[in-house]
């Protein structure tokens, strides 16, 4: 993390990535209240935070069954898709911000001043970008000690949304 405005920006990304894995993960709902928390713990130590209590694998609570806390990884996912959108935009020479981000994820709580990024539009992400941005998800959501392929493949489905189909995701 480079600076506040990156740090703030991945915080945001993380939050609708969270907000758009309960289709498909209807438990993380009880997370969204320890997002403020588990997101301060991610910037404060990424790799405890990502650790969690056992070792080489996410943070696991849970009386009788193991739930996975999904904010964690979804922090690193977002820091990976953010270094990659910066990257990118720095490449087209656009200025890329958070709430470029936000907008581009299609958040309802955007700025209303700002436009909506078009298919035409050089906020906009390619079909090919969606499907990167795809990979990039289910790369991180795999990684050692993580989720499944399977239900990998689900929560990068439901993170980019209709975007791999050349439609702006909706929230």
């Amino acid at each position: 993390m480079r600076s506040a405005e990156d740090e703030q920006a991945v915080t945001d990304l993380a939050r609708l990535m969270v907000d758009r894995a309960m289709v498909v993960e209807p438990s993380v709902d009880a997370e969204r209240a320890l997002f403020p928390m588990l997101a301060a713990a991610y910037f404060r130590d990424r790799r405890r935070a990502l650790a969690g209590l056992r070792s080489g694998g996410p943070l696991e609570f849970g009386p009788t069954e193991v739930v996975l806390l999904l904010t964690p990884i979804m922090l690193e996912t977002a820091t990976v898709v953010w270094a990659y959108l910066v990257e990118d935009a720095t490449r087209r020479g656009i200025n890329w911000s958070g709430e470029a981000a936000r907008q581009v994820f299609g958040d309802q709580s955007a700025s209303p001043h700002t436009e909506q990024p078009s298919a035409s539009s050089p906020l906009a992400l390619t079909v090919e970008q969606w499907n990167h941005v795809h990979q990039l998800v289910t790369q991180v959501l795999t990684g050692p000690g993580r989720i499944p392929s399977s239900r990998a493949a689900l929560l990068a489905d439901a993170v980019v949304g209709r975007g791999r189909l050349g439609e702006a995701p909706q929230s």
